[in-house]
């Protein structure tokens, strides 16, 4: 016994395969969560973090580089300004080979230093030493007041120091310190005109500034002096940190993980002007964090909380960016899924027309799909795609995409066919057709839909004669057989890894396509297009379509696929073999069309057509009915079933 299901059932069906299944059946498409992107490190700042060894100063230098590279650190900045132990750090085998870098070194000068040839003797063989290391020199100016006289002093001070740098090609750069003669970078910003040295540049530390009173203007600050930042300084502090002056800096250098200032918004700073240059930790009073680490030790609680808020790394490039579905007024894009360091925050879709350099159109996509709506029919477009991640590091663009739209269904359905193939498929048409009680006369429809058709004469006729000869008729209305009306076309001269589409139009009741290339029927092609996302050697040939009802079937000339450069040879044999069977087509279609009026004979009222085995009649069978609900319960028991197993939320990195 089968089970027919009445219209309001089959609508609840049609939603639940069109609007439910997709929400259930997830598992293709990431889905990025917001707690994980939240999680992630959030400023996308390129900066070499390292330690300011303030804290390890006491120690050899081969210690010092020990101390930092087994907890990961890279590189130091050093506070050492004496020729031998930076001649010592320089020979390193960890610092010669580059594996570790040394960023700088402290000089502690004063606004009246007596450089004299003695002082410029030792000042020339640290920087020799420098130089080997490519490190710069680090100059705080200090001084009793911040006077005319003492900066002007300072002044020349830098200034004979700039140029006996130059001569070695060693950066100088400026350290404005709390209580110095130059105590904030915008003050040091200020006198580099009067400097007026190429090679004299400033730092930035956040202790100082806060030191200074700069604690919410500090995002400004950096805009302000960002063209002349080559260093920069972060540590953990209070946020009343500029009103205690007698705690021996204690509230204002605390490890990244302490304090109550909210230091993020200057590491935004930095990242938003694009600050790419060193940012060293300071570490003055914290002492020594011990020669094995520990989670609790400053050194390795800093990089911890670092890392934990600054990722510098773009997610990878999506891939396989492919056209899945084709349409005359919009395009289905999908990619395979971007990874990262920490998470896949989104994608951006970039569109072109023709071959023309993509524009961002979309932003925010949080899956691997995206539909682009609204396009000009038969037109060229080119895609790309883009991903990002919770720091805004962007990624590189996927590779290029084009796509072309298909022509609009008015187009694609307009006459070309001559007055004698319209005058042949319409006599045909007539002499065919047959009435049923209750039916309507199918004479009518074929000769409206043989009119439009933009075949060959031959072939037309002989597609309307043979498609009207196998029209049936059941109590229920009348199942027209199918016509073509719009053959595929032949697609030539098309790169590889482009997406191209066949389509076929036809006029009938209950329509099912399949198309084939050669003798073989592809998988899955059962619409009226078909899309070749990824065009290779492999999928090239020639296409057709077979499109069928209860009532008849009709086969489509051949479609052939090449690529460009391909040898014309394959495409003149199918011409040659499409001719042949059209002409053998044209030599039946009398006989077709003379029989015509027997084989679809008028049927009475009350005796029901039984559809032949593997279809379904016009008004729906209680078979397909039956398989209709078997297919609803098991997608509904899978899917539920995939949806407990998986864990929430889904991220994409």
């Amino acid at each position: 016994m089968y089970l027919r299901l009445r219209t309001p059932i089959r609508t609840l069906a049609a939603l639940f395969f069109c609007v439910l299944l997709p929400v259930f059946n997830r598992a293709d498409q990431p889905v990025v969560s917001a707690a994980a992107v939240a999680a992630a490190p959030s400023i996308s700042l390129k900066s070499h973090f390292f330690p300011f060894g303030m804290c390890i100063d006491g120690l050899t230098p081969a210690e010092q580089v020990s101390r930092c590279q087994q907890r990961g650190y890279t590189g130091l900045g050093v506070d050492m300004f004496d020729a031998t132990s930076l001649k010592t750090l320089a020979d390193n085998p960890e610092v010669s080979s580059k594996r570790f870098r040394i960023y700088s070194t402290l000089w502690w000068a004063n606004a009246r230093q007596n450089l004299d040839a003695t002082a410029l003797a030792k000042l020339d063989a640290i920087l020799t030493q420098l130089a080997r290391m490519g490190a710069a020199l680090w100059m705080v100016v200090d001084g009793n007041d911040q006077s005319a006289d003492t900066i002007t002093a300072a002044v020349k001070t830098i200034q004979t120091a700039a140029d006996h740098c130059a001569t070695k090609s060693v950066p100088l750069v400026i350290y404005p310190h709390g209580g110095a003669a130059i105590d904030c970078v915008e003050q040091a910003v200020a006198l580099l005109p009067r400097i007026n040295r190429p090679n004299v540049t400033v730092s930035i530390h956040l202790c100082h500034e806060l030191k200074k009173g700069n604690r919410d203007r500090m995002p400004a600050v950096v805009a302000a002096v960002a063209p002349y930042l080559s260093l920069a300084s972060v540590s953990g502090a209070d946020y009343d940190t500029q009103n205690i002056n007698n705690d021996d800096w204690a509230s204002g250098i605390k490890p990244l993980d302490e304090g109550t200032y909210d230091y993020k918004p200057y590491l935004q700073a930095l990242a938003d002007v694009g600050y790419t240059g060193p940012m060293e930790l300071h570490t003055y009073n914290l002492g020594d964090p011990g020669a094995t680490p520990t989670a609790t030790d400053h050194l390795t609680r800093s990089l911890k909380r670092w890392n934990e808020i600054v990722d510098p790394t773009p997610p990878t490039a999506p891939a396989s960016l492919r056209a899945t579905q084709i349409k005359s007024s919009s395009i289905t894009l999908q990619w395979n899924a971007s990874t990262d360091n920490a998470v896949v925050a989104g994608y951006s879709v970039s569109r072109g027309l023709g071959s023309a350099t993509p524009l961002e159109i979309a932003t925010s996509i949080t899956s691997t799909t995206f539909v682009d709506s609204g396009l000009v029919p038969n037109t060229a477009y080119t895609y790309s795609v883009s991903a990002y991640d919770a720091a805004a590091n962007d990624s590189e663009s996927s590779v290029a995409l084009k796509v072309t739209t298909l022509a609009s269904s008015s187009s694609s359905s307009s006459s070309s066919s001559s007055s004698s193939s319209s005058s042949s498929s319409s006599s045909s048409s007539s002499s065919s057709s047959s009435s049923s009680s209750g039916g309507t006369s199918s004479g009518s429809t074929s000769s409206s839909s043989s009119s439009s058709s933009s075949s060959s004469s031959s072939s037309s006729s002989s597609s309307s004669s043979s498609s009207s000869s196998s029209s049936s008729s059941s109590s229920g209305g009348t199942v027209v057989a199918p016509v073509i009306t719009t053959q595929p076309v032949a697609i030539t001269s098309q790169d590889a890894g482009t997406s191209v589409a066949l389509t076929v139009a036809a006029t009938g009741t209950n329509l099912q396509y399949q198309w084939k290339l050669g003798a073989r029927s592809l998988a899955g092609a059962t619409d009226k297009s078909y899309v070749i996302a990824n065009l290779s050697a492999s999928t090239t040939g020639t296409y057709t379509v077979v499109v069928s009802n209860s009532a008849g079937s009709a086969i489509s000339h051949d479609a052939v696929v090449q690529l460009s450069g391909s040898s014309s040879s394959s495409s003149s044999s199918s011409s040659s073999s499409s001719s042949s069977s059209s002409s053998s087509s044209s030599s039946s279609s009398s006989s077709s069309s003379s029989s015509s009026s027997s084989s679809s004979s008028s049927s009475s009222g009350s005796t029901p057509v039984t559809p032949s085995s593997g279809s379904s009649s016009g008004g729906g069978g209680a078979t397909s009915d039956y398989f209709l609900v078997m297919m609803i319960v098991s997608f509904a028991l899978r899917c539920l079933s995939r949806k407990s197993s998986r864990t929430e939320p889904v991220s994409l990195a």
